[in-house]
């Protein structure tokens, strides 16, 4: 029951990430534009209403942090999106090119 909880938010990550990185052009373009004075104000203000029912899971904000491995959401390495056990583990098999024990 477990791994079943982990795979569902790895599945909602990654669904996340796709929506934020198909959008965020598209959000991009559109701010530049509402931000832009010499356009008309009824065009910058359609497009102000218009961004405000882009969907919410599109947003960088609503992601969380979690390994890509394991689905954990706690003690997640930035750089390698690994939570620190995955990231132990493969250090310790040698899958991390140029990490190794610091011990022997």
């Amino acid at each position: 029951m477990k791994g079943n909880r982990q795979q569902e938010w790895i599945r909602l990550d990654k669904f996340r990430r796709h929506f934020f990185v198909k959008y965020e052009i598209k959000k991009m373009i559109q701010k530049s534009i509402i931000r832009n004075r010499t356009l008309p104000m009824s065009y910058r203000f359609f497009l102000k209403f218009r961004m405000a029912s882009v969907i919410t899971s599109s947003s960088l904000t609503k992601h969380r942090n979690r390994c890509v491995v394991s689905g954990r959401s706690y003690n997640v390495l930035q750089k390698t999106q690994y939570s620190r056990f995955v990231f132990r583990d493969r250090a310790n098999f040698g899958y991390l090119p140029g990490v190794s024990r610091l011990s022997r």
